[in-house]
Order: C-alpha cells, then structure tokens, then sequence
C-alpha cells in the first residue's frame, strides 16, 4: 500500500507526499527507493536523486539495475566524471555491469563527461550492443569533435547489422558536417530516405546542416523543402547556410517566405 501510494504521489509530480510516505513506512524496499529517485530524476532535480540514493545505501536497501540507471542519469545532468566512477564501482562490485542498460547508461555518462576511453571500455565489455549503446558513442565522439572516429562507428554500426535511429542519424550527419564530407553525408542522407527517417524533424535540420557545411545550398534546400514540417531551426540554418556562402539574395527571399508562413522569427 505504501509503495502503490508513493506511485501514484510520483506520477503527480507530489514529490513532498511521497516523502513523507516513504519516512512513515516500517519497512521500505528497492521498489520504493527507485520510485523515489526516478521522480526526483523526472522532475530535473538530479542532486536530490543522488542525495536518496545515499540514504537508501545507509538503509541496507541493494540497489537494482533500474536503480542504478536512475542514478547514472542524474550523474549525467550534474556532469561529475568522479562521481560517475564511484558509482561504476558500485555496479561492478554488484556484477551488473554487463546489464545492457546500466552499460548503456554508463557509456551516456562517461560519454558526456568527456571520458571516451571510459565509454568504449564498458560499451567493448556489453555482451550485446543495441541501436542505444552505439549511438551514445556515436554521439559522444561528435559531441568532443572527433568526427572521423564517431563515422568510423557509425559504418561498423552497419556492418555488425544494427539498425539506427533518428538519433543515430542526426549524430552521423553532424560528424560529417564537422569535416565536411559531403560523400559520407550523402550517403548518410540516402541510409534516412531508405529508412523512412526523412519526416524527423530533427535529422531533416541535420541534413541541411550537413548540406550547408560541405557547400552544397542546392541539396540543402532540396532537402528543406521535403521536409513534413519545418520548425524554426530548419529556417534559420537555411538562411545562416545562404549567409555562410554569400548567397544574401536567397537569404532576404527565405526570411520573407518564413514570417509569410508565420514563423515568429527569433
């Protein structure tokens, strides 16, 4: 009763009720603590997460693998490397770090931390290696710059017979707009058409992204103009591209095509 309690408390954002339900329990387990940490984690409080999953250790309470992912995400957020390392000791003590998604969370963790070596010695340990795990690395390795290693990625992701997302996509064409090659890109923009990714809003604006950097405004307004819908980044890395290779006319014509659509400009 008490956990179905803190349940229905978390779903309603209620995070002081179902404090004070946990504190007023005899007895409380992994179920009730990681309700707890998911809720504070959910409402952007990751500090609060890591602060319970403190009190939960002092309560005798062994963390599960839910637990643990929880927990690495609010890592994440407060982007402590130091911190995230204490706690892959804990995962590795508890057996766990071969669980696709504690290993998933800690290759995002040490991805966005900026510790890549990290990151590509738990995700080279994971028994399986999912569409998520390669894309944290993918991403990652685009996050800090290194654009030929995360394309090299991306093609092994291929060969091994993993299926990309739109995240997957989105990452693969920024590395390519990074070093600007427009080959890798295209054929990245043909691996979207055939997967049916072309209507994501997300990978369109990285499409034209990709187009604009290696030069090339013709394909980046095809791509534009396929797109489903267009949201106000898709315009403004329109007119940015035509500014970035003095196309000025085609950029003043774009903005005055946009506020007739009614897009509020920023």
């Amino acid at each position: 009763i008490g956990n179905e309690s803190i349940r229905n408390y978390v779903r309603c954002g209620k995070m002081i009720e179902a404090r004070e339900v946990c504190s007023a329990m005899n007895v409380r387990d992994v179920y009730t603590w990681t309700m707890l940490l998911s809720g504070y984690l959910k409402q952007g409080n990751p500090n609060e997460t890591l602060n319970l999953f403190q009190k939960m250790l002092e309560d005798r309470v062994e963390p599960s693998n839910v637990t643990f992912v929880c927990v690495l995400k609010a890592s994440t957020l407060c982007v402590s490397h130091d911190l995230g390392k204490v706690i892959h000791a804990s995962i590795v003590e508890r057996g766990l770090e071969e669980d696709i998604f504690v290993g998933t969370s800690l290759i995002d963790m040490y991805a966005k931390c900026g510790s890549l070596e990290n990151a590509n010695h738990v995700f080279l340990k994971l028994p399986i290696q999912n569409t998520v795990s390669w894309t944290s690395m993918i991403a990652g390795y685009t996050r800090h710059g290194l654009a030929s290693v995360a394309l090299e990625l991306f093609w092994k992701m291929q060969h091994n017979a993993v299926a990309p997302n739109e995240v997957t996509f989105a990452n693969a064409l920024t590395a390519s707009s990074l070093i600007a090659s427009l080959e890798e890109g295209q054929l990245i923009h043909d691996m979207v058409l055939i997967c049916g990714f072309e209507s994501d809003c997300f990978v369109g604006n990285s499409v034209i992204d990709m187009y604009s950097s290696c030069g090339c405004m013709d394909c980046a307004y095809h791509a534009f103009k396929r797109m489903a819908k267009r949201d106000l980044v898709s315009w403004n890395l329109m007119i940015s591209g035509y500014l970035c290779h003095g196309m000025c006319k085609q950029a003043m014509l774009l903005f005055h095509e946009m506020v007739e659509r009614k897009v509020r400009p920023d």
